[in-house]
């Protein structure tokens, strides 16, 4: 078996492992061996000589006084790596001698040399393999890797050419130019200079540096090429300080990449041209020149400009400058896309099924736009339609054809729709929304989303009685002054009068209560936000019959309200009973508040802010003199692109135009941050946050009970084969979190796709959510080790009908177990009031209130056992949920320390990792749905189409430095192998057992966080580029060992003879050597010289450090 790159890394790992569990009773820095016997599964380790020599004439188990025991090994761990060539010794006993090569432990190593010696002349059977120890200075857990380093003197030379008139390409010089070479034909130089050396016969005896070529010749045939090259390289060099005339170089670069595209060996003779100039140019300028290459440079011309270089690494972007394109910038960039090859052997993935997956795997750009339609949303405020000042405008979409430059065209349709949420004690946000009213008439229609700051976020509520049944005794309904009369003057908070102004603005625009509508009532609603701004701002007049608005909120405060409200009543109904339903509607769980509150919690946008057609605005980005109109005249080209692409017509529906371009469901902070539009300094580059992934220990995460969802499948045995999973993992630590309860358990039990197959711009395959849920808490006997109690005893309910092999009774009792935790999530939230603390036996009872609700009658008492079981500790039924947990506060603890966010409760998605506070952003069904699709971006496919492709600027810089033309046409639609494909290759490969199904989560974690470094850097042009390139220009390298895995794939644009190729030729054929790689270049030249491209020699000197972590 040969031991490829990415193996011989897992013998490292092996190798540091064993140093540490089997070498720790040796002394630091001292040489010591392990003995690893045919057939014996536990080594022993000696350490010294003279117990070294014992045990080999014992037969490794009659021991020295200095052998140590050593503790049995892992069952399942060591086995496997015994039958490795390695270790192995192809059946003979091998001994494993480490020790370090530095001044002072080197004595200890010669003394197992002298012994060594000593078997070899006894012809003993054992086998000796020499590995790297620890230093006794430096007793540290990393290795010392080999490498290559370049050590060679640096000169520096000034070229010349000699001006003189060039000749005519079918005189003389052109004919020496072709004098040696083969003949000019229709060929792209694909024949080699070797064996075209092979036809060239010696003119007679010839001697050069004390060599006999002609004697060398005739007794070694076979190395004639080698020969002939030797000889060519040595006439040369003899040349080195010829002044060569203009005209003999002019083709200098076409001829550079003619020797390059014939050599037996590109890589090197591209570096010994780049960086031996000197030494070769002489030689160069005699180089044939195929006919069919200079076709090929000028086709070139077409796709790239002339000398433009460019690099990808493994889909990486290497600009080409020695900053980056030198060794230990290019291994710096490699070096998380060796360890995610590592972690994914280590998953149970082959090494070619890794590295393939790494390279492959592409993400794509996501949706930008949240999707804001709700049954929640209020109804519009104004829409143009009803406006009376639209009424000539033309209502067909054609009139998007004929806007004036600059302008917004004049269509009676509501093409954006705008939803303002703020909140109305804000004077500034007051007048923002008045401004809106002001601007029109606009194609659009307006909501306005009116909530106290942070109500959302408190995301407290009441105990529901329709949902949650009759309250317990002991919760008392909540106190609140907003329903009462009476109070100082500093009786209200500015949340309460916040809540009269939105509930007075809902009743006044959804009409009486009992969904009675009253006409006007959108027109009675833009006034008394009117009047809200002149009470506010102190600008109303004694005529106007409103009042000023009074802060701090007093019960004047109140009364201005009032008025201003009685003004803007229809006609007919009584003051006092509306102000009382306005007042009641407060508390109201199916109220105007409610209803805004649930919108702007689920959806995830913060107060304040905009959104237009899904565009979200946060206040930098709307309050400025232009407001959301540049963000409108954008929307405007997309409808205008749209129409004049065949992609909508007057009948189609505009609101599913949008979302077939790609919708999010919800924004978050830390999910999707990059949805947000900021204005000012927030909008620079460099905002966003840093996403990390965890790496659960894999035993441990295996380990975990699961909730699976429910999808709506038709045919759930052929698609369940080829689903995309998602492992979510939450951990609780405190009773605030108890809401994350109903949030998971809602998505589970109804998760909402209609976003992604809506989706017209993505191929996105079928989706499986899976959740576990942990609570992490200390003691006993209080309230979270009771919640403890109540979620992990349910959860093992799922897992008897799953332990007896039942699907359905599977099926039904994740179900229920679903809805049981649905319950706790809103229960303990409602109940767990800051005036009222939860006791442990309140959350008993909720407990039993929730099993007797929500679970089968039959299943009453195993659950209550269950739960009561699971009140008491229990080592190995509880090992799992604690390791997790102790992983996840592990790995949260460095962060919460820099960032001061107190205990956190913990979010994993596929490894992707959200710290959530009990103060910040809630969480909803729809952030589930959103982090899903974000951590998809790997398997999700883009639809073909005919519109251009999108860019960033820094590829629309580095097209336009190469002179390639304008963006390409999207292709067809290209099928995206999806993780599960991936998963399946593997095991076929390596004709194994199938993998579980969880291991799909672990495999996503170390995706995702190795192609996480550098995610910005994705670039794919080098090979576009390179597929569309002539052949005569394209130099293709397979993978020296065909049958290894190929970890590194470069594509490339290069100029052989400039100071990128100095730079990248040594790297390149570094890795070509030693990794293993897959190299790809398109020779660009220059293909016309009047000096010499290169004025200097060069030459890489690196010193490597001793230890490479």
């Amino acid at each position: 078996d040969e031991c490829r790159p990415t193996r011989i890394e897992m013998f490292r790992s092996i190798e540091r492992r064993d140093r540490k569990k089997f070498g720790a009773a040796c002394s630091p820095g001292a040489a010591w061996a392990l003995l690893w016997p045919v057939g014996a599964e536990v080594p022993t380790a000696v350490c010294d000589a003279a117990a070294f020599r014992a045990s080999i004439q014992a037969g490794a188990h009659g021991g020295g006084t200095s052998a140590a025991p050593v503790a049995s090994a892992p069952a399942g761990l060591v086995g496997p790596f015994l039958g490795m060539a390695l270790r192995s010794g192809a059946g003979a006993d091998v001994a494993v001698i480490y020790g370090a090569l530095s001044e002072d432990d080197f004595p200890s190593l010669a003394a197992f040399l002298r012994e060594v010696n000593a078997l070899s002349a006894s012809s003993s059977p054992w086998r000796v393999l020499f590995r790297h120890g620890d230093d006794a200075k430096d007793n540290s857990a990393a290795d010392a890797l080999t490498g290559y380093g370049f050590e060679l003197a640096i000169k520096s030379s000034e070229y010349k050419t000699h001006a003189e008139e060039k000749k005519d390409d079918s005189g003389e010089g052109g004919e020496e130019g072709r004098a040696d070479g083969a003949e000019d034909g229709d060929s792209d130089g694909g024949d080699g200079d070797l064996q075209q050396q092979e036809e060239r016969r010696l003119d007679g005896p010839l001697e050069l540096d004390g060599l006999l070529f002609h004697v060398l010749f005739e007794e070694n045939p076979v190395l004639r090429p080698h020969l002939w090259a030797l000889k060519d390289q040595l006439e040369v060099e003899k040349d080195t300080d010829a002044i060569l005339k203009a005209w003999e170089i002019k083709d200098i670069g076409l001829q550079a990449a003619a020797k390059v595209k014939a050599s037996a060996t590109p890589l090197l003779q591209l570096m010994r041209l780049s960086q031996n100039f000197p030494a070769q140019v002489a030689g160069l300028v005699r180089t044939s020149l195929p006919e069919a290459l200079r076709r090929g440079a000028a086709s070139l011309r077409r796709v790239v400009q002339e000398g433009g270089e460019v690099f990808s690494l493994n889909g990486r972007l290497v600009r080409p400058d020695h900053s980056e394109l030198s060794l230990f910038p290019l291994a710096t960039k490699l070096q998380p896309f060796f360890v995610g090859v590592e972690r994914l052997v280590r998953a149970g993935l082959s090494e070619a099924t890794a590295c393939e997956l790494l390279q492959e795997s592409h993400g794509i750009e996501l949706p930008e736009r949240l999707d804001w339609r709700s049954s929640e949303l209020p109804p519009a405020v104004y829409v143009v339609s009803k406006d009376k000042k639209s009424q000539k405008w033309s209502s067909s979409l054609r009139s998007l054809m004929y806007a004036f430059m600059g302008g917004l065209a004049p269509v009676r349709l509501p093409l954006y729709t705008v939803v303002f949420v703020f909140d109305p004690i804000d004077v500034a946000d007051l007048k923002m929304a008045h401004t809106f009213l002001q601007q029109t008439p606009l194609p659009m229609s307006l909501h306005f989303v009116m909530l106290p700051a942070g109500a959302a976020q408190k995301h407290a509520t009441s105990w529901d009685e329709q949902v949650l049944g009759k309250a317990p005794s002991w919760l008392s309904p909540p106190s609140s002054s907003v329903g009462s009369s009476g109070g100082g003057p500093t009786a209200l908070l500015t949340s309460e009068i916040s809540s009269i102004i939105s509930a007075s603005f809902g009743y006044i625009l959804n009409g009486m209560p009992g969904g009675q509508h009253v006409a006007g009532a959108a027109k009675r609603a833009r006034a008394f936000v009117k009047a809200l701004v002149a009470g506010l701002a102190g600008t109303s007049s004694d005529n106007d019959g409103v009042q000023q608005l009074k802060v701090p909120n007093t019960e004047e405060s109140i009364e201005a309200v009032k008025t201003i409200c009685r003004t803007h009543l229809p006609e007919g109904v009584d003051v006092e009973v509306a102000w009382k339903d306005i007042r009641q509607s407060i508390s109201d769980p199916h109220g105007y508040i409610a209803n805004v509150t649930k919108y702007v919690a689920t959806l995830g946008v913060p107060v304040p802010s905009a959104l237009v057609n899904g565009k979200l605005l946060l206040k930098g980005a709307y309050d400025g003199q232009q407001s959301i109109y540049p963000v409108i005249a954008y929307e405007q080209q997309v409808f205008q692109r749209a129409l004049y692409m065949g992609q909508i017509g007057d009948d189609d529906n505009l609101d599913a135009f949008m979302e077939s371009r790609g919708l999010l469901s919800a924004f978050h902070q830390d999910i999707t941050p990059d949805v947000a539009q900021r204005g000012g300094e927030d909008s620079l580059p460099g905002e966003t946050i840093e996403v990390a992934y965890l790496q659960w220990p894999s035993e441990t995460f295996l380990a975990l009970p699961f909730l699976h969802s429910l999808e709506p499948l038709e045919d759930k045995e052929s698609i369940a084969k080829d689903q995309l999973h998602f492992f979510h993992v939450t951990i609780l630590t405190e009773m605030a979190h108890a809401n994350l309860l109903h949030a998971f358990a809602s998505h589970l039990l109804k998760p909402d796709r209609s976003v992604l197959t809506g989706n017209k711009q993505l191929i996105v395959p079928a989706f499986a959510s899976h959740w576990s849920v942990v609570i992490d808490h200390e003691g006993v006997g209080n309230s979270m080790s009771e919640l403890a109690a109540c979620v992990h005893g349910t959860v093992r309910l799922g897992l008897t009908a799953a332990a007896a092999d039942d699907p359905e009774a599977t099926a039904t009792l994740n179900r229920q177990v679903l809805m049981l935790l649905k319950f706790l999530g809103t229960a303990i939230p409602a109940a767990a009031r800051p005036d009222a603390m939860l006791l442990p036996k309140n959350v008993r009872e909720i407990c039993e209130l929730a099993i007797s609700k929500k679970l089968d009658p039959g299943l009453h008492e195993q659950a209550n056992a269950l739960v009561e079981a699971a009140r008491k500790p229990n080592i190995e039924e509880d090992a799992p949920l604690r390791g997790i947990a102790a992983f996840a506060a592990e790995s949260a603890r460095a962060k919460r320390k820099s960032q001061g966010n107190g205990h956190a409760a913990m979010w994993v998605c596929n490894g992707r990792q959200i710290a959530l506070d009990a103060d910040s952003q809630p969480v909803s069904p729809r952030h589930v749905q959103a982090l899903e699709l974000m951590e998809a971006q790997y398997d999700v496919g883009k639809a073909g189409g005919d519109e251009e492709e999108e860019e960033d600027d820094e590829e629309a810089m580095m097209r336009q430095q190469m002179g390639m033309g304008a963006p390409r046409r999207q292709p067809a639609a290209l099928p995206v192998k999806a993780l599960f494909q991936w998963l399946r290759e593997s095991q076929v490969a390596s004709q194994g057992n199938a993998l579980p199904k969880m291991v799909h989560g672990l495999v996503a974690a170390i995706r995702s966080e190795a192609l996480s470094h550098g995610k910005n850097e994705r670039y794919a042009q080098p090979k576009t580029i390179f597929e569309s390139a002539p052949a005569a220009m394209r130099l293709k390298l397979p993978p020296a060992r065909p049958e290894a895995a190929s970890p590194i794939k470069v594509y490339g644009i290069l100029d052989p003879l400039s100071s990128t190729a100095q730079s990248a030729s040594a790297a390149l054929a570094l890795f070509g050597m030693t990794f293993n790689a897959e190299v790809n270049l398109v020779l660009n030249p220059v293909l016309r010289h009047s000096e010499y491209p290169l004025k200097r020699y060069y030459r890489e000197v690196i010193r490597w450090p001793a230890r490479l972590a």
